[in-house]
């Protein structure tokens, strides 16, 4: 898949299965959104995926963009440690 260029959001938001144009296509976003990425923690063991997620937490704090990401595991890189809070909850009961 061609990588989407960061001047052309119209591209980039067909393009969101690569972590980076996720990343990308959320800090171009005019929107005021909150973004859930579902099963995002494979992608936090590559540390270029790493700096551009604490870039983007960097440039969030001064906007109305939130950044959720869930996953079934606890898996948070020492670099995103102060940047992140986590959140646990109880399974349903049935």
């Amino acid at each position: 898949m061609p990588q989407a260029k960061a001047s052309d959001p119209e591209t980039l938001t067909h393009s969101t299965v690569e972590p980076d144009n996720v990343l990308l296509s959320i800090r171009l976003s005019k929107e005021n959104a909150i973004y859930l990425l579902k099963d995002f923690h494979p992608y936090l063991e590559n540390p270029k995926t790493v700096r551009k997620l604490r870039d983007l937490a960097t440039e969030l704090k001064s906007s109305y963009k939130t950044v959720i990401l869930l996953s079934p595991v606890r898996k948070i890189p020492v670099e995103l440690e102060k940047e992140v809070a986590i959140l646990t909850f109880p399974l349903p009961a049935d």
